[in-house]
């Protein structure tokens, strides 16, 4: 045995770098706890039987609108998708751009804050083959837009719920206003932003760095994407095609609440849709929190549950359709978005992503 030179770190008895993920270990036992504890608190009220009696006796009615309108949002979605990508000068085959809107709402359901968006930017380069630019700026307008679509929504179902109910007007009134702002603020924003990064890196790219070099290719496709959607005037393209994917899911849930609801005695009448759609949106805007519960499932249901008795639902019956309505469409969303992904894992989808950015390609001072 050879002795280590001077000057050298003898590295063989050191402990090896690939120890205990500490973050992800504390991520997930949050994650956890929350589940558990939220599901320990509802099931104080309600039992599993409960549960598995509402989805065995679903309305098969109200059952075929929720898949109805569930595959026309998907469908919205993919054609918006696609009006984004066409402006950037993509051409995507879209079946298989519906397929990765598919899986892509897979993800968004199983991961936590939303991160499942990503997904579609992996997708589209790697199985579609698409410029890394025009997927991110497709990715990005779609993702502030659905934000934006939903504030005049929330408006509406402040004004459609009135004074009289047991939730602070005020507070849906300016969530809805700030919901406004702030999408409209990060659209307006999305190019300079991108300027001054590309500004930020370019010293690094002109010197021969290679992310530098990448970083700002894909900063001059973004742009150029953005000018393209910009001159094509698709702000209120984009806009109406989002109030309609929007206008879509929360009518496939709205459905699936009937569907669950009106064998359990209660009158379609009894289940106003500004009541509903309030307790769905809080109940998905609380899942899309960094910690919402393990595969979405803890926040949501508690929020819905909460805002749900407090618009006048007994307490069982809230926690029993939160809880049913959850475990329905994450079923659904799973079963739709492992079969999507399947079918596009086959080599016929498999497309060499664009050359577009080129790390190697040399920057200009």
């Amino acid at each position: 045995m050879t002795p280590s030179q001077p000057g050298s770190t003898d590295t063989r008895n050191l402990p090896s770098r690939g120890g205990v993920p500490w973050r992800r270990l504390i991520f997930f036992s949050f994650s956890l706890l929350v589940t558990v504890v939220v599901f320990r608190i509802l099931f104080q009220h309600i039992s599993w039987r409960d549960v598995r009696d509402m989805i065995v006796n679903v309305h098969p009615g109200w059952l075929c609108g929720f898949f109805a309108f569930s595959l026309l949002q998907l469908l919205m979605r993919t054609w918006r998708y696609w009006m984004l990508l066409n402006a950037s000068g993509q051409n995507p085959p879209r079946f298989a751009l519906f397929l990765v809107v598919v899986v892509r709402g897979l993800c968004v359901d199983m991961l936590p804050a939303r991160a499942g968006e990503l997904v579609y930017i992996f997708l589209v380069r790697t199985r579609l083959g698409l410029d890394l630019g025009a997927a991110t700026t497709s990715f990005a307008l779609a993702f502030l837009f659905d934000i934006l679509a939903l504030a005049p929504l929330l408006l509406a179902g402040a004004w459609a719920l009135g004074s009289g109910e047991a939730l602070s007007l005020p507070v849906l009134i300016g969530g809805g206003l700030v919901l406004m702002a702030l999408s409209l603020g990060l659209i307006a924003a999305m190019s300079p932003v991108v300027k001054w990064g590309e500004g930020l890196f370019r010293p690094f790219a002109v010197k021969g760095k290679k992310w530098a070099l990448f970083l700002c290719e894909t900063a001059d496709s973004v742009l150029l994407s953005l000018e393209n959607a910009k001159r094509k005037k698709l702000f209120w393209k984009l806009l109406g095609s989002s109030l309609l994917v929007r206008m879509c899911k929360y009518t496939s849930f709205y459905f699936l609440i009937l569907a669950l609801l009106i064998p359990q005695g209660v009158e379609r009448s009894e289940v106003a849709i500004a009541p509903a759609f309030i307790a769905l949106v809080s109940g998905e805007m609380a899942a899309s929190l960094p910690v919402s519960g393990i595969g979405g499932f803890g926040a949501y249901e508690g929020t819905m549950t909460f805002v749900m008795v407090m618009l006048n639902f007994s307490k069982e019956l809230a926690a029993t359709l939160s809880v049913s309505h959850r475990l329905l469409t994450q079923v659904y969303g799973l079963l739709q978005g492992v079969s999507g992904l399947l079918i596009l894992m086959l080599p016929f989808f498999n497309r060499e992503p664009s050359s577009t950015p080129d790390p190697q390609r040399p920057v200009s001072s």
